[in-house]
């Protein structure tokens, strides 16, 4: 399965040496959406497995990640200059599956990246995700 990792926002500047990384570990296709504004869009055409929002201004990566909750199911990762227990608290409330306080090493980006993809992975696998990546309810 090749993975979609969509990079939004200022952290795209970063990340991209890491992404090319990511892309070749993990096997998945990068795409750098540097436009905070043209990422709901991209989103919604390309429906990423994996969202990164690390603009320069928390309160843009939440409002975004808020946005792009209700067009598409992937997961998101917030990266962004709030202390670690404060910043999670705020991007869980927004919708986000991650969050990683700056400065982030690669490592520690790789290891949730895999992680995130390994659970995205286990619920296909286990039908619990319909044949285009959305969550199924069962009622």
């Amino acid at each position: 399965m090749r993975y979609k990792l969509m990079i939004v926002g200022g952290v795209a500047k970063g990340l991209n040496s890491m992404a090319v990384s990511a892309s070749g570990q993990i096997g998945c296709e990068v795409l750098v959406c540097p436009h905070r504004l043209k990422a709901l869009a991209l989103a919604n055409r390309i429906e990423p497995d994996l969202i990164i929002l690390g603009e320069e201004s928390m309160a843009d990566s939440l409002e975004i990640c808020r946005r792009l909750r209700r067009v598409v199911r992937a997961s998101v990762v917030v990266i962004g200059g709030v202390p670690q227990a404060e910043g999670w608290f705020r991007a869980n409330d927004a919708g986000a599956d991650v969050y990683l306080a700056r400065p982030v090493r690669g490592d520690e980006l790789l290891a949730r990246i895999k992680s995130v993809l390994r659970r995205r992975r286990w619920a296909i696998e286990k039908n619990s995700l319909d044949y285009e990546g959305r969550y199924k309810l069962w009622t």
